[in-house]
């Protein structure tokens, strides 16, 4: 298998995988607000719940979109 073999079918499931977490996206952000909630955040702080929700979405947001090729590829690095 070549390289450029190897990147086609890499970049394929990719977007495969993003694209479906995309659809999901909101089941996502409650998962992981929901695993970080009680542990890391509390109701005393850092920060509402609802605004980590709303953080959380938006990163994994354009994380996912980055990797789906409709964002740009540095919300990959950040």
């Amino acid at each position: 298998m070549t390289h450029r073999t190897r990147h086609t079918q890499t970049t394929a499931l990719l977007g495969s995988l993003s694209g479906s977490s995309l659809d999901r996206l909101h089941t996502l952000a409650d998962t992981l607000v929901d695993s970080l909630w009680g542990d890391l955040y509390t109701p005393h702080g850092p920060v509402p719940k609802d605004d980590l929700w709303r953080s959380c979405h938006a990163n994994m947001g354009n994380t996912l979109r980055a990797l789906n090729g409709a964002g740009p590829p540095s919300a990959v690095l950040l």
